[in-house]
């Protein structure tokens, strides 16, 4: 038979067992709990890490997207002079004004039909297109003209007539290719040096 003391601590161990097993699911169900709430916050920021790599690469694209927008415009805007240039003569080769052998003159004041870039609606034009590609050209131009000589991007290469050399008086204007090694005269021609092979000499009357 078990004596009182015996089976107080029995009782005293069985409760703390008891204690411990409660303690024991607590803390399981407590690291569980933990553990779901990690596992939640794993999913959350996965979640919110896609978001931010498809906005990151929507924001992407749509740099590139304005690059490739901004770089259209650019040759657009860079290529429109020399399409000019390109039109002018085509349009006098079309109309039998071959390069370097004859002018064309508009029959009527230009408008905004022309491909010519920047024409004056306000004066008839006298056109003609040099092309340097088999060496120098000269250019006898009348006197009391007024305009310019542009090269095939219609960049201005020189005055003739009243804003020329000639002063008005009229001359000869030899035109050089780049790269040309031969002799130039010293003296007898106004000479111009466009960058490119191509220029068109545009002028009006006075």
């Amino acid at each position: 038979m078990n004596s009182p003391g015996v089976a107080h601590g029995h009782a005293a161990g069985v409760r703390l067992v008891e204690q411990r097993a409660i303690e024991g699911a607590g803390h399981r169900a407590t690291a569980k709990k933990r553990g779901t709430e990690a596992h939640a916050l794993l999913v959350a920021e996965a979640d919110d890490f896609e978001r931010v790599r498809q906005s990151l690469a929507a924001t992407v694209q749509i740099a590139y997207d304005q690059v490739d927008f901004s770089r259209g415009i650019d040759a657009f805007l860079t290529g429109m002079s020399a399409t000019s240039v390109y039109a002018i003569c085509h349009g006098l080769e079309e109309a039998g004004v071959k390069s370097n052998q004859g002018i064309g003159m508009t029959e009527q004041l230009l408008d905004a039909r022309s491909l010519f870039l920047t024409p004056n609606t306000t004066t008839i034009y006298v056109l003609m297109c040099v092309n340097l590609k088999d060496g120098p050209v000269v250019v006898r131009v009348p006197p009391r003209a007024l305009g310019p000589a542009d090269d095939a991007d219609f960049r201005w290469v020189t005055d003739v007539g009243l804003t020329g050399p000639d002063k008005g008086a009229g001359g000869d204007y030899l035109f050089i290719p780049p790269g040309y090694k031969g002799a130039v005269p010293a003296t007898g021609f106004n000479v111009a040096k466009p960058l490119g092979s191509m220029p068109p000499y545009i002028t009006r009357p006075c």
